[in-house]
């Protein structure tokens, strides 16, 4: 830890509680605290910070992001759920319990065998080891059909493959899942796998301020001015915001993350894309 903070210092950071900093470096760990020092650093080769910048900024931006994560995996909580259900109401209603057994109800450019086999690794078709207790229960108690009905093993499998489940219905299908959310069909399927990136970085700890996306939520024109661009955070929250006000209720999410970014005055907002007049804007007022 000494050595760390002997190079920080020698590239101009000034550290003005070394001990604070030495217990950030050994919990947090120099290589993550390294992704929010950078915008701070010249790019020439040396990495010398801009005048002036201290450990307290770098840390107070970690702290920070930590917390934009769990404000996110809240409403990514919640919407989630809401698309398992509606995956279930609108598909398990309308063409039975096993319905994804079938192949019609995929696009046409679907892998059937692929997608069934994906689902079946993960519920634990041959491994009982990684089963849950619902998935179990039904291997013990029935033969016929050789897996789950639709309402477990969507509960079952993870947002990732849930998102994925979502890009290969048919048009028809995902038409009638995009309704019961509120949303357009192009953008249901874009912004599940956009929220599913999304998640992922949030549950294992990954920047999600100042980060570009390569999974970024489709604009909509009623919303262009907002989404666009989109591989900013800015438009992640977006997206969060218009999917809970369809399909959460009133919450005070959007209340929460303004009193978030109003506790860190100092916190660069505009490098996640958040433009100067974001919360005097529409979307943010409802």
């Amino acid at each position: 830890m000494p050595d760390q903070l002997a190079l920080l210092e020698g590239r101009g950071l000034t550290i003005s509680d070394r001990a604070a900093a030495q217990m950030s470096l050994r919990h947090i760990g120099y290589y993550r605290l390294s992704a929010y020092m950078r915008p701070f650093q010249s790019t020439d080769g040396t990495h010398r910070f801009d005048l002036g910048t201290t450990f307290d900024q770098i840390a107070t931006l970690y702290s920070f992001d930590r917390k934009l994560r769990v404000i996110f995996l809240d409403a990514i909580d919640r919407i989630e759920v809401a698309i398992r259900s509606a995956l279930t109401e609108s598909l398990g209603i309308k063409h039975g319990s096993h319905w994804f057994l079938d192949p019609k109800h995929f696009a046409a450019s679907t892998n059937h065998a692929e997608l069934l086999q994906k689902l079946k690794d993960e519920i634990g078709h041959s491994d009982p080891r990684k089963r849950a207790v619902h998935i179990a229960h039904y291997y013990e108690s029935y033969d016929v059909p050789d897996m789950p009905p639709s309402w477990m093993i969507v509960e079952a499998i993870s947002f990732g493959s849930l998102a994925n489940l979502v890009r290969n219905l048919n048009l028809a299908n995902s038409k009638s899942v995009a309704w019961l959310i509120g949303l357009q069909e192009p953008a249901l399927k874009s912004w599940c796998l956009s929220l599913s990136y999304l998640r992922n970085l949030c549950a294992h700890h990954s920047r999600i301020w100042n980060r570009v996306y390569t999974l970024k939520p489709t604009t909509i024109r009623q919303y262009d001015a907002d989404l666009n661009p989109n591989d900013r955070t800015y438009a992640q929250a977006v997206s969060l915001k218009i999917m809970l006000d369809k399909c959460s209720g009133p919450a005070n999410w959007a209340q929460r993350l303004k009193d978030l970014i109003d506790g860190f005055p100092d916190t660069p907002i505009d490098k996640m894309g958040f433009p100067q007049d974001w919360k005097t804007r529409m979307i943010w007022k409802s």
